[in-house]
This record gives structure tokens, sequence and C-alpha cells, in this order.
């Protein structure tokens, strides 16, 4: 690794979000912290939901899953038309396109495409770079103001990644100077680029790839930033060092199909991490630290598929099952006893709004405020906003929310 790759790291005092995101950015998978929270505009009226929400504009998109990232005044995210994928940058204000990026991506052999064609990944943007990663592993660096062309990758095609036949699904993550992403393989689980160059300066760790994102982890202690670069992979969960990929420990967590793909969350008072996946898998709730890890607990009674999950005041969240009814269920984070589950909230997609509320975005275009407690869900208020197939976890910022399905893009004001 360089020199100055590794004083660049630690010149920045090991930054765990992108350095250019503000108050008011969206610049990765999960938001400003990547960690599904969410903070409002301090003046919303107490009843901003049951209000009703104002539609600023809509406009139609291509298919795809991909979230939406929001930096400044612009919006990124992509989709697909046939065998063509589009990086996107649109206006926040009114939805016009302010320039794309296509390129051929046409499906690859095996891969299978009846529950969605991709792209599934989110953008990153830092400074004025922007990174994805489409569904075919075509790894792109454009410049996010043009959308002009830095660097791109072929993660399967030219690195050999691990191949997933419903399509590559991770958001690359920034570090220092490095953009990491992963790949999967021999040695190979992780690998580092400058965002500059597109060099390569490290690859680590030996995993096959899943659908999920990584994240960056403080286990520091006393104030001091210690981050840990964690992934939900298959069948186990990796940490390894940002720095260099050198792996710090492995847990095994198998699904019967393979498919961990929710993000894990972390309760950073008591350095908890959980994970969940159907098919057998179930939740983990696992004690960290660059050390080691131990598991505290393991439930298969939440079992959350493909939509996400959260640590809310000392619960574990998340809309559980993966065949007949998926309902939102509660799990206490210390005992991993299952609490309580309720058919009011079906399948959705969620963000920690802050005071134990919870925004959930179900796929059938529902939009509900709860209220989160150990006893169980309370509603707050309700409105239809979407159309079915919405599974792509919407982006909140202050007052706006930006939202997307397999056919439209749309941005509402909660005022």
């Amino acid at each position: 690794m360089k020199l100055a790759h590794v004083l660049s790291i630690f010149g920045a005092a090991l930054l765990l979000v992108p350095q250019t995101a503000q108050a008011a950015d969206w610049p990765q998978w999960a938001g400003p912290t990547r960690d599904f929270k969410v903070h409002l505009a301090d003046d919303l009226p107490e009843d901003w939901l049951g209000q009703g929400l104002k539609q600023i504009w809509r406009k139609p998109l291509g298919l795809g899953y991909s979230s939406i990232a929001v930096v400044g005044d612009r919006l990124y995210t992509l989709d697909r038309d046939g065998d063509t994928e589009r990086i996107l940058c649109l206006s926040a204000v009114n939805g016009e396109t302010v320039w794309e990026f296509s390129h051929a991506a046409p499906h690859l052999d095996g891969m299978r495409t009846g529950y969605g064609t991709g792209p599934h990944a989110t953008p990153l943007v830092i400074d004025d770079q922007l990174f994805v990663v489409g569904t075919t592993g075509l790894f792109h660096a454009l410049n996010a103001g043009d959308g002009s062309l830095l660097w791109k990758k072929d993660l399967w095609g030219e690195l050999g990644g691990t191949f997933l036949v419903r399509g590559y699904a991770s958001s690359p993550i920034a570090f220092g100077d490095s953009v990491i992403v992963t790949v999967g393989g021999e040695g190979q689980g992780f690998m580092a680029f400058d965002r500059q160059s597109g060099e390569e300066l490290w690859r680590g760790t030996t995993f096959d790839n899943s659908q999920s994102s990584p994240v960056l982890v403080d286990v520091g202690a006393e104030g001091k930033k210690d981050p840990i670069l964690v992934s939900f992979v298959n069948n186990e969960v990796v940490a390894a060092d940002p720095t260099n990929g050198k792996e710090l420990w492995r847990v095994e967590h198998k699904s019967g199909a393979a498919y961990n793909i929710t993000t894990p969350v972390l309760d950073p008072e008591n350095r908890h991490l959980f994970i969940s996946s159907a098919y057998g898998g179930g939740t983990r709730g696992l004690k960290i630290s660059r050390a080691g890890v131990e598991e505290i607990w393991h439930t298969g009674r939440m079992k959350v598929q493909f939509t996400n999950i959260l640590w809310v005041d000392g619960l574990v969240v998340g809309t559980t099952g993966n065949v007949g009814a998926v309902i939102l269920g509660a799990v206490d984070a210390e005992s991993g006893e299952m609490l309580w589950k309720d058919r009011k909230i079906r399948r959705s997609q969620l963000l920690n709004v802050g005071d134990g509320r919870v925004l959930a975005l179900s796929e059938d275009g529902e939009l509900k405020l709860v209220r989160i407690g150990k006893e169980g869900v309370e509603i707050l208020a309700e409105v239809e906003i979407g159309e079915s197939k919405t599974w792509t976890i919407p982006t909140l910022i202050g007052d706006r929310l930006y939202l997307r399905n397999e056919g439209m893009i749309a941005a509402y004001s909660l005022r």
C-alpha cells in the first residue's frame, strides 16, 4: 500500500462518512451515517404525515431498485432499459434530467431476472465524484458534476468476483481517499481503489459475496475513532481492517438460499451488531470489537428477507417472513426474545425518524408513521403514496421525501 494512502487515511481522522456529506445530504446507501437514521426538519408540524404529503414532481423512470442519493440540489440513481443501464443525475427541484451516462449491460448467462432486472445498488457521492455498480458488476467512477467517465472496473468479468444470479447489489463505501467494494473470491472479498485514479490499493479476505452492502463500524473506546469494515456476505459475517483488507474475524450465518441481504446495524452504546435473513437464517446479535466477536443470541423467529432492519431504543425491528404474511416484528436487542409481531404493517422498508418513531414504506406503496415500543406498535398516521412493487427504500432529507418504484420517481413535501 502506498505511504501517501496511509497518511491520507489517518490524516483524515478515519472518517466514517463521506467528507462532503452535510446535514441536508443523503450521499450513499442507508443515509448519511449508513444506518437508516433520519434527521427531520426541526420546524415540521407535529402531525406532519397526518396532514398528507404534497407532491412536488413526478416522472417516469426505467426498471431498477437502486435507491436515491441526494447531494445539494441533485439526485443520483440508476435504471435500466432493455440491455442498457443508465446512471442518472436529476434536479431535486423539478426532476429534470441534468445528465445521464448510459452503457451496455446485457444480462449474463445464468442470471434470473423474474424478481427484477436491477440495477440494485445505490450510488455513492463523495466530493465531486460518483461511484456506482450495476447489476452485471460493472463499476463506474464518474464526475458528479457532468457525468464524464473517470475510470471503470468489471468486478465479474475482469476481477472474477462472486457471480450472483439475481444481479450485483452491494453499494460501494468510502474510506479516506479510497472507495471499497465487496467483490468476492480468494483473497479479494474486499477490494479498495484510489478514488481519483482507480488504481487498486489493496485486496484482502476470502469470501463469496452476497447482496448486502458493507458498513464501517466504529469500535473505538473513550471517544477515539476506530472503524472496522463489516459485511454480511454469503453464509457469514466478515470484518476487516479498512486500511489494508486484513481479516479481523468472521461468524457463520447460513440461510437456505444463501440470500444474506440486510445491512448490518449497530447498537452504538453496547457495540452490538445485528443481522437478519430469511430461509432459515434468522437474526443474530453479536458483541464486536476489533479483536474479536461473540455471539450473544440467535433467534429463528425474526427472519427478514430483502427489506432492512433497524436498531430502535433497545429493539431490533424489521418485517419478518419470506412466504405468506410478511409483517412487522420486534426483538429485544439484549436477550433476543421475540416481543411482538403486528399484521398492520406489511413488508416494508424502514427509516428511524427519532423519538421511537419509524417511517414504514410498504411494497404496496403505503407510507405509515408508527411508534415502536416493547409493548407493540402504534400507527400515528398513514397515506397512500406509491404503487405495487415499491421495493426501494425512500430518501428523506429535512422536509423532502424522494421515492421510486419500477416505473417512476417522485418528490414530496412533508409540509
